[in-house]
């Protein structure tokens, strides 16, 4: 089976969306933590109040719980860069491949990707859409 260009960015983007989950785990994370640094235990008699009385213990079953899904989104991200890495490697050209290894793996802006290497913003996205076409084309022979 051959990839569309649409098919083809979402892999190539899957790493930016994993990072952007870990960093929303990470937020989350910290937030709880902050939560649990503030809540203070009472000892003796219960004297009213709201809540559950279970603060802390909530705090820490959503650290832990939180705390698994940033490990395994990292283990995904590593599997990402695996694929990106694969797909990036049958772009052909060397310039082709800093392109896409920038903007794909580093997560680099196209404006500095294109100040960086010299090209102005269009030429940097003609630059990219003949990556694209390259690997798409390397895909289809691959699977014929």
């Amino acid at each position: 089976m051959t990839l569309t260009k649409s098919e083809l960015k979402k892999k190539l983007k899957a790493y930016w969306v994993i990072k952007k989950q870990i960093a929303t785990s990470e937020e989350l994370l910290q937030r709880l933590r902050d939560s649990a640094n503030r809540i203070t235990p009472r000892y003796g008699q219960k004297n009213g109040g709201s809540g559950n009385g279970q603060k802390i213990e909530n705090n820490i079953i959503g650290i832990a719980y939180t705390e698994a899904l940033i490990e395994k989104s990292i283990a995904e991200s590593f599997v990402a860069i695996a694929e990106i890495e694969s797909l990036i490697a049958m772009a052909g050209e060397e310039d082709f491949k800093v392109i896409l290894r920038k903007r794909y793996l580093l997560l680099e802006k196209w404006e500095k990707i294109a100040d960086d290497l010299n090209y102005s913003l269009r030429q940097m996205r003609r630059r990219e859409n003949m990556a694209l076409e390259a690997i798409l084309e390397a895909e289809r022979k691959r699977c014929h």
